[in-house]
This record gives C-alpha cells, structure tokens and sequence, in this order.
C-alpha cells in the first residue's frame, strides 16, 4: 500500500510544483516601481535606462524594407538606451522590454516587423541572442502600431520592463 500512495505522490508533484510556480508569477506585482520622464538617466540595479525620443510616423524602414501603418493607424516610435551596470554579463532574455499603455488602460504589443523596419533605417546594431556584457550600453528602439484617434488623447504612458518597472508619462 506504501507503494501506491508514493506513487500517487510523485504523479502529483508536478502538478503542485506547477501551481506553485504560476501563483509566484500572478503575485509578482505590475505595478512600475520608478517613476520618470523622457530624456531622464534611470538607474536599477543592473541597467541605466534613459528613453530619449517618442515621435508618430505612418511609415518606418528604408527602401528594401518598409512598412506602412494600416489605414486609420500610426507607428509609435520609442527610441532608448539602456547600459549594464552590473559587473555580470545580462543575458538577451532579460535586457528591458516596453510597453505602451493608452489612456483607457489598454496594453499594446511591439510591432515585430516594423520595429525590425525602423531598426534598419536607423541603422541600430542591437543584440538580439547575445548577453549584454558590464559596461555595455546598447541604442534601441521599439514600434507599436496604434488607431491614430486613441494616439491623438492624452493620458497615454510607457511602461519599461527591466529588473524594475519603469513608468513613463508620454507628453
């Protein structure tokens, strides 16, 4: 009867651990921890992180590679840098990622193929599989494709996501 019962056990396992780890997740928070503003150097504890442009545009890219907003939408362009302060290098998965946010609270995603676009145009040479080593800063930029009617209300805002949240009013 030991047995059964064992075996019962480890064919759970799994399952608790798995629970564990999603709750840990849910409460980690979402709330930014850092409040700041355009053209502001921000230190965590392993990046300085300073967005210095935010700007609208209904194309991005060069002439191989260009991309058009759909009709009734625009590209919102987030350009920023970011440097490892850390004496470790950081690995690509956990180098900052951005956010916008409108003025109703809704979340956008980045713009894979626009980003990639603009990223050409601009000629950024950023890291896409490899760490950031100490020291190190990197350009970057990220596009977001957005309805140009919710683009042109106030309130929108940008969240960084780093080894800190990051909140940043969009003027």
């Amino acid at each position: 009867m030991k047995s059964k019962n064992f075996k019962s056990v480890i064919a759970v396992l799994p399952i608790l651990i798995l629970f564990v780890l999603v709750g840990l997740a849910c409460s980690e928070s979402n709330e930014p921890q850092i409040q700041a503003k355009l053209n502001e150097k921000i230190a965590t504890e392993k990046f300085e992180v300073t967005v210095t442009a935010v700007k609208s545009k209904s194309k991005v890219g060069s002439d191989f590679i260009e991309e058009s907003a759909a009709e009734g939408a625009v590209f919102v362009i987030i350009d920023f840098n970011y440097k490892n302060i850390t004496d470790q290098p950081i690995n690509s998965f956990s180098l900052p990622d951005i956010k916008i946010i409108d003025p109703n609270n809704a979340a956008y995603d980045e713009a894979i193929g626009a980003s990639a676009s603009y990223s050409t145009q601009m000629k950024l040479e950023t890291k896409i599989a490899s760490d950031l080593n100490p020291g190190i800063g990197q350009k970057d930029a990220a596009v977001f494709e957005v309805s140009t009617d919710i683009w042109e209300q106030k309130g929108w805002k940008m969240i960084i996501k780093a080894d800190k949240n990051i909140e940043i009013l969009i003027p």
